[in-house]
């Protein structure tokens, strides 16, 4: 039975094609054959026009064009339909056959891409003919302005993400003012659907922006053509009444149009908005004892309200009650309130009094001057949580900070920070204090906060400045300004420079045109290497690009196990990436360079290294398959195979040690020499080894993504840090030519940790 189904795939494997099979590498002893022809489908009724003819046919002649058998091995890749032989013999079964053309990029204006995907049956004596149709894979973003939207909005732009946990520019796509632009987007099955922010300014001056999430964007899949969908992202504008609310009641409809199927509209209500009336509530309100004033906050609901709390230390001390629902208590409370200077009103949608909860949609809370004149010098915080009835729920916290701030914090001097010091800054307002200083601690983004830790302050005039050491490196930390018991509202930010890390370490850049695959870019120099060296004298690359499963970035590294070679003839190759570089093939073997030179941070005059390394991994491994006769009693065939990742610091005398090893190594410059026809091979207890760290994946990883791991780093030397080596291979006993034909792991985003 043949069907056609719809992949989402991320542009699998598109940029990584290798040249197309040769004749004398098609089975001979095929039973039928198959004539193939690919065509592109752009017909995206609502949003796109069709391809012209000559469009289409540059398109087919870039396609990537893969043949596989039942059990999913590839079998046969072209690059261009122009290389498709006019037949393929195929021994009789059941096939795949695979295109993807055009860019994928995650969001772009003009740039689209298809996927074709097809099953099919070769029988004895027959020729079956297949077109490979290649419909459009991505999902569009339009957006429509209501003509309200202009009367209160200027400058306004909406931005739209993907909501796949990667915040770079190239998952997002910024819509300027009233356009008719379309954006192109890539979602897979890991996307949540769309980000979006409604930036601009209010007629008044005031910066606005909103933000929200769409979750409902549907993934393209079988029957082709179903999901091809444009979201119309319809911005609204209903405001009406004398309450300033700003942009408290702008709503967005987001309209899926799919090519086929009944249209769907699905409205985005904003979580209620929480704004103060005269200034910002995302910062703190200074003001002298007696001299705050008045300060009103507005909660309004795109839907009517039902809970309105209000939380304050203040309430405690005024009251006898830290919290109130002003929505939902006994009216018997709302005197104790008034008397301690709080009264709120309630409105519905028309901006009218409103007493009705079933209908009311905003309210204002007014703290009165009673209220602020009494607290004396100290930091209050009302803090203000609104849900309504969809269940959207918004919080948001006013600080009252009084006192004369006789001194703020600046910032640390960029020059002066270095991995575990930073020079801090700040402003000396009013003199007359005797202790001047600044209080430090690592930021909520560097685990969890710490106790604030004072340091002392010289001041010259005006300014203030102390040295803080002892830091951590690569850490985000913040520290505000101090005076005797004076503690600024204001925090300033900063992080300890990081130690230098692997470069291309989310394998990025590669030379994918070439045989063997190189893992760095034209013109770039080389630091990853791989076994593909060796195993493309056998028209196989071992280790590829793969931007269908990775953590951020276009593509993740897949090492990729299995027999390399025709018949008996050849050898079990394991998928492997290494620091260094591949050196040359003796035979059937390989002699390769681990280890380069690195620039270790330098800290109180010694050389640090790494303490541990993160990063990404997806590992699935199969039974060993392959076993040589010179790999270790510790791998049986049929035992499932097992994937590694190690890493090291060496010492010169590594160079030594090598070269002592095989003579021949001295032509060498690199500190460990491996070679797999005499079994001379990486020793982690070697003197020269100062650290080492290893993960051992014994078994799949979970989920169908990859999962963070990170592998602790032990110093087992002293010695003076020269080079760092990392190696890692989807079958541990690779070295020996042994493992499981089809282990693979897939790796992205190498950090040192230091």
């Amino acid at each position: 039975m043949k069907r056609s189904l719809l992949y989402i795939c991320g542009g699998l494997l598109l940029a990584t094609a290798t040249t197309a099979c040769r004749d004398e590498q098609l089975l001979t002893d095929g039973e039928g054959s198959l004539q193939l022809t690919t065509s592109v489908m752009s017909d995206v009724k609502v949003v796109s026009r069709a391809l012209s003819a000559e469009d289409q046919a540059k398109l087919c002649n870039t396609a990537v064009i893969w043949i596989s058998d039942q059990n999913g091995k590839l079998i046969r890749e072209y690059n261009g339909i122009g290389s498709v032989p006019s037949t393929i013999p195929l021994s009789s079964g059941h096939y795949y056959a695979e295109a993807w053309v055009g860019d994928s990029v995650p969001a772009s204006w003009d740039q689209k891409h298809y996927h074709g995907y097809y099953d099919f049956d070769i029988t004895r004596g027959n020729t079956t003919q297949v077109n490979l149709s290649c419909p459009i894979l991505n999902t569009l973003v339009s957006v429509k302005y209501g003509s309200t939207v202009a009367e209160v909005l200027d400058d306004y732009t909406l931005t739209v993400a993907l909501n796949d946990g990667i915040t770079d520019d190239s998952h997002s796509l910024t819509f300027v003012g009233d356009t008719d632009a379309k954006g192109y987007y890539m979602i897979n099955s890991r996307t949540k659907g769309f980000k979006w922010t409604l930036s601009g300014k209010e007629k008044n001056g005031t910066p606005f922006t909103k933000s929200g999430e769409y979750v409902d964007a549907k993934v393209a899949e079988a029957p082709f053509l179903s999901h091809t969908t444009e979201y119309v992202f319809n911005i609204k504008y209903d405001f009406s009444g004398d309450i300033e609310i700003g942009g408290a009641y702008l709503s967005i409809d987001v309209i899926p149009e799919p090519v086929e199927g009944t249209e769907e509209e699905v409205l985005i209500t904003l979580a209620p908005t929480i704004q103060g009336t005269d200034f910002d509530i995302e910062s703190p309100v200074m003001g002298e004892p007696g001299n705050v004033g008045r300060k009103s906050l507005l909660v309004s609901g795109s839907s009517p309200l039902t809970s309105v709390v209000i939380d304050s230390d203040v309430l405690m001390d005024l009251t006898g009650y830290q919290n109130y629902d002003l929505l939902t208590m006994d009216a018997k409370y709302i005197p104790a309130l008034n008397a301690a200077g709080i009264n709120f009103a309630t409105y519905n949608a028309d901006n009218n009094v409103e007493t009705d909860k079933a209908n009311i949609t905003k309210m204002r809370i007014n703290l009165e001057n009673e209220l602020t004149a009494t607290l004396p010098v100290g930091d209050y915080t009302f803090t203000i949580t609104a849900t309504d009835q969809e269940g959207k729920t918004n919080t948001s916290t006013l600080t009252l900070s009084i006192s004369q701030a006789p001194v703020i914090p600046t910032q640390a001097a960029p020059a002066s920070i270095t991995y575990t010091s930073a020079t801090l800054k700040g402003t000396v307002l009013s003199t007359g204090a005797e202790k001047y200083g600044f209080e430090v601690r690592k930021s909520a983004s560097s685990r969890a906060y710490e106790d604030w830790t004072f340091v002392e302050a010289t001041v010259n005039g005006s300014e203030m400045a102390a040295e803080v050491s002892g830091l951590e490196i690569g850490t985000e930390y913040e520290f505000r300004a101090v005076a005797d018991d004076f503690k600024s509202v204001q925090i300033v930010s900063f992080s300890t420079l990081n130690g230098p890390q692997l470069p291309n370490a989310g394998f990025e850049s590669w030379q994918d045109s070439s045989s063997p695959y190189l893992i760095y870019g034209a013109g770039e120099a080389i630091f990853w290497d791989s076994g593909n060296h060796g195993s493309a004298t056998m028209s196989k690359n071992v280790t590829l690009p793969d931007n269908s499963i990775k953590h951020s970035g276009s593509r993740s590294v897949k090492l990729s196990s299995q027999f390399v070679g025709v018949g008996l003839l050849g050898k079990f190759a394991a998928g492997n990436i290494f620091i260094g570089e591949y050196l040359e093939t003796q035979g059937t073997n390989g002699v390769l360079g681990w280890g380069r030179k690195f620039d270790f941070p330098v800290i109180d005059g010694v050389k640090r290294t790494p303490k541990a390394v993160k990063g990404y991994v997806k590992y699935t491994p199969v039974a060993i398959s392959s076993k040589d006769s010179s790999a270790p009693a510790e791998y049986v065939k049929g035992d499932m195979d097992k994937g590694i990742i190690y890493f090291a610091t060496l010492s010169e005398d590594a160079i030594n040690a090598k070269n002592q090893i095989n003579s021949d190594n001295s032509k060498y410059d690199y500190p460990v020499i491996v070679r797999t026809k005499e079994v001379q091979l990486f020793d982690k207890t070697a003197p020269y080894v100062l650290s080492y760290g290893e993960l051992i994946l014994t078994e799949a990883t979970a989920g169908s993504g990859m999962i963070e791991f990170t592998i602790p780093v032990t110093s087992t030397n002293s010695g003076d840090p020269i080079y760092i080596m990392l190696v890692a291979s989807a079958s541990k006993g690779g070295d020996y030519f042994t493992g499981g034909n089809g282990s693979t792991m897939w790796l992205d985003d190498i950090e040192l940790v230091y």
